[in-house]
């Protein structure tokens, strides 16, 4: 493989001392080979589009009678790519390509956990707030159009919602989802009153004549916001209160 077993193998010493089984299977990660040659394991903090483009090398190493080893290598590396596509299909909604219930509940909580631990005394956790909202006049959009002309409609939704919800350079980026047929839910590190003016420009967009293929649909959203850790700390108080104030404004706008 170009570099020498001390490079990459374990400590062999240490495994006869013990009496461990000298046939082991261990995984190594590497840069991407140049010239035929393999490079160390990479920094693990590196950035996650850099860590697809490394090797993912099996190897299997046995003991020979007589002094020496046997190794037996297999790149790993387009299974991995494989299996990290299927996982990310399953945190993804299949129409918008935005996050799904499961996990949307995931990313979130582990975001707000991270921000409740480092928001230890003296310090408090960094302000972050959590929008519910649907969408108005969906439904006879797929009552009149068909189903064809509503799933364009979300596509486009999940689009604008993207650009409006946008964060700074510097600011972690929002954690959205598609949670059910029209609503979205979002987790924005940003302060309740920036928060307020996305969803208002949200709402500006939306209203705007939409073309769908054959057809021009007009769109409104009903959205509620809680705040962390004002409100509460526990993710699921976080959409409770979201969801409760939604359905408020909703009421009002009937009535």
């Amino acid at each position: 493989v170009g570099q020498p077993l001390d490079k990459f193998l374990p400590n062999f010493s240490t495994v006869q001392s013990f009496g461990i089984p000298l046939e082991r299977t261990f995984e190594r990660t590497f840069e991407p080979v140049q010239n035929h040659s393999l490079e160390h394991p990479s920094n693990q903090n590196h950035s996650q589009n850099h860590a697809q483009k490394q090797q993912v090398l099996e190897f299997t190493l046995s003991k020979v009678q007589g002094g020496g080893f046997v190794v037996i290598m297999r790149d790993l590396t387009a299974l991995r790519d494989y299996q990290n596509k299927l996982l990310e299909q399953a945190r993804r909604d299949g129409l918008t390509g935005l996050y799904n219930r499961r996990a949307f509940l995931e990313l979130a909580g582990l975001r707000l956990e991270r921000s409740t631990l480092e928001g230890t005394p003296p310090r408090t956790p960094d302000t972050q707030c959590l929008i519910y909202f649907d969408l108005d006049r969906f439904k006879p959009i797929n009552d009149t159009y068909g189903h064809e002309t509503g799933d364009a409609a979300l596509v486009e939704v999940a689009d604008r919602l993207c650009t409006v919800l946008e964060c700074p350079e510097g600011i972690h980026n929002p954690v959205i989802a598609r949670v059910g047929g029209d609503e979205f839910v979002a987790l924005i590190p940003r302060s309740p009153e920036a928060c307020e003016e996305m969803m208002n420009q949200l709402e500006r967009l939306l209203i705007q004549p939409m073309q769908l293929g054959e057809h021009t649909v007009c769109l409104g959203i009903s959205w509620g916001m809680s705040v962390f850790p004002l409100e509460d700390l526990a993710l699921e108080g976080l959409l409770r209160i979201a969801d409760s104030k939604m359905y408020h404004r909703k009421r009002a706008r009937v009535v």
